[in-house]
């Protein structure tokens, strides 16, 4: 019985298991990507989704991201998708008051420069989100938002 036992876990191990924090983590960036509106502060993130702030940049913790690298990453990555779907610029989506404001959220977003890239090229090209777990989570959370932006923006 222990040997099958051994074995049954050896064979769960080799399966996706969902990793809770990182699961909380792509719930709030999928809420982030489909606001009506861009985040600017951790705070404005946190009120979006219904938490205090500290219990917000938590959940990033235990994923292993800061809250402030996530949001700086998401708000570009919103910007993409709303840009795929409606046009524009990256610019003409975020709540950026100046030029300066903008090339240091792009930088700190694992993007060169203000460049329109597709959702995937900035998947691709960002360098701030790098855990695979995350990497993965982050497919899963734009695949149904990939299919919806094709209507009316990415919101479900």
């Amino acid at each position: 019985m222990g040997d099958n036992r051994a074995q049954s876990i050896r064979d769960a191990a080799t399966h996706s298991v969902e990793l809770h924090p990182v699961k909380r983590w792509g719930a709030l960036v999928a809420l982030a990507l489909t606001s009506s509106h861009d985040l600017p502060t951790v705070g404005a993130w946190a009120r979006e989704a219904g938490m205090c702030e500290t219990q917000l940049r938590l959940r990033c913790r235990l994923a292993g991201v800061t809250a402030k690298v996530s949001l700086d990453f998401v708000r570009v990555l919103r910007a993409a998708l709303w840009r795929e779907a409606r046009g524009g610029a990256l610019k003409d989506y975020l709540d950026v008051g100046d030029a300066r404001t903008m090339r240091r959220l792009f930088s700190k977003a694992g993007l060169g420069g203000p460049e329109d890239p597709t959702v995937l090229e900035y998947v691709s090209v960002q360098n701030v989100i790098r855990e695979l777990a995350l990497v993965e989570e982050l497919k899963k959370v734009l695949t149904p938002i990939a299919v919806s932006r094709h209507h009316d923006g990415p919101h479900h």
